[in-house]
């Protein structure tokens, strides 16, 4: 391409992996989240939750102003389906009540809801293959 590097050569699939690339290191420049506590959701979710595969990982990073929850598919064939839980801990530790929270997507900005009954968060998920979530309460 004559030395120059505006992908303007890249297949369709680089193309697409280079705009989730450059989407996800501009989302981590401001976000205090990454640099607050680490929790492990993806034990829960193996043990816990129908469909969840050994093919996916999930975790949650939260600062006093932020909450995450990261969902992964690294399976490169198949789409899933289930219903992600938060683990009451998680949802004692964030100050969170029952009812309904707002989430969005920091990558492609979809929205989902959080319900929280009984002190546990469920997220309905529908993820495609290779496809990621990092959710944001609101």
């Amino acid at each position: 391409n004559g030395g120059a590097f505006d992908g303007a050569l890249l297949t369709s699939e680089e193309k697409t992996l280079r705009d989730f690339y450059k989407r996800l290191l501009n989302f981590t420049l401001n976000c205090n989240a990454l640099k607050g506590n680490y929790i492990d959701l993806h034990s829960y979710n193996r043990t816990m939750t129908a469909n969840y595969t050994n093919r996916l990982f999930s975790f949650a990073r939260s600062s006093a102003d932020e909450k995450l929850v990261v969902i992964v598919n690294f399976d490169a064939q198949k789409s899933v389906d289930f219903d992600f839980q938060i683990p009451a801990d998680v949802i004692k530790l964030w100050n969170l009540s029952d009812g309904r929270c707002i989430l969005t997507d920091q990558l492609y900005g979809h929205r989902n809801m959080l319900t929280i009954n009984n002190g546990v968060g469920v997220i309905p998920v529908v993820i495609k293959p290779l496809e990621s979530f990092i959710y944001c309460l609101e």
